[in-house]
């Protein structure tokens, strides 16, 4: 008889299982789950990506100074006999990386 209701008590204890909510679940699942951990991983990475792509976006700035000096002396065409060119170019260019990142 004493075994019978031992029996019984341990076939009941394990039924004794508490539900848990659709949100208790996925927060479960979200903490120890690879593929989520995996998705935070690389959302951190593509965030660090972008962060070192950006640092190649800055402003470049050059200037370019020229001068030339022509003698025209052997064209017999020409109006002038020497001529002196000085030119100077500025330029900014900037460089915008598309990585893909989010």
């Amino acid at each position: 008889m004493k075994q019978f209701f031992i029996t019984i008590v341990i076939l009941l204890t394990g039924f004794n299982a508490q539900a848990i909510s659709e949100r208790e679940f996925i927060e479960r699942l979200k903490a120890t789950h690879p593929f989520f951990e995996q998705q935070a991983l690389s959302s951190q990475i593509k965030q660090v990506e972008k962060r070192l792509t950006t640092a190649n976006e800055d402003w470049v700035i050059s200037i370019n100074g020229n001068y030339k000096n022509e003698n025209a002396s052997d064209i017999s065409s020409s109006t002038y006999n020497k001529l002196n060119t000085t030119s100077a170019d500025v330029s900014a260019t900037r460089k915008i990386a598309n990585s893909g990142s989010d």
